[in-house]
């Protein structure tokens, strides 16, 4: 088994998964594994170069392009929803925003305004506040429930563009 690259690809509750490829440069074997759950295969392929196209999840469409290199070796290069996996990575992580609340990872995706808690998305509602929208939800610890609220409000600078604070009980939690 030949490891030609790994990736780590931030999912939209905020966690991170690792993307393998596998590439037999002799057989052309090509294999797609997410946290070691195979994706794609294809056991035996004449063609060692080339691209393969594959769905990461429900949201996320992934593609390896395989090219020659130096020598003997071969290129790997990832793109995913057709950017460079760097550009994805940077624009992924500008629209996430994550909170530790009491060694539990509470996250906002600031593209649909979805809110998970540990990873699982909550029900919420929007409300208008005095100075911008407020996001709220109910969360469970320890076996009661918890009210939060996000509060999104401007930064006042166009540059920064708007601040996403989270509420718990009324106590504001520091981002991650």
């Amino acid at each position: 088994m030949d490891i030609a690259g790994e990736w780590k690809i931030i999912n939209d509750n905020g966690s991170k998964s690792k993307l393998t490829f596998i590439h037999g440069t002799t057989s052309g074997r090509r294999e797609v594994l997410i946290n070691g759950v195979t994706l794609f295969k294809k056991p035996w392929l004449f063609r060692l170069v080339g691209s393969e196209e594959f769905q990461i999840d429900n949201n996320n469409i992934g593609r390896i392009e395989i090219s020659p290199g130096k020598g003997l070796s071969y290129e790997y290069r990832l793109f995913v929803n057709n950017k460079p996996y760097e550009k994805f990575e940077k624009m992924k992580s500008k629209s996430i925003v994550n909170w530790n609340y009491n060694s539990n990872r509470i996250t906002l995706n600031k593209d649909t305004m979805s809110v998970y808690f540990k990873g699982v998305e909550v029900e919420t509602e929007g409300v208008f506040g005095e100075n911008g929208v407020e996001t709220h939800f109910n969360i469970k610890i320890d076996d009661s429930f918890t009210v939060g609220v996000i509060k999104t409000l401007s930064s006042g600078n166009k540059h920064e563009g708007m601040l996403h604070l989270l509420f718990v009980n009324n106590e504001q939690v520091p981002e991650f």
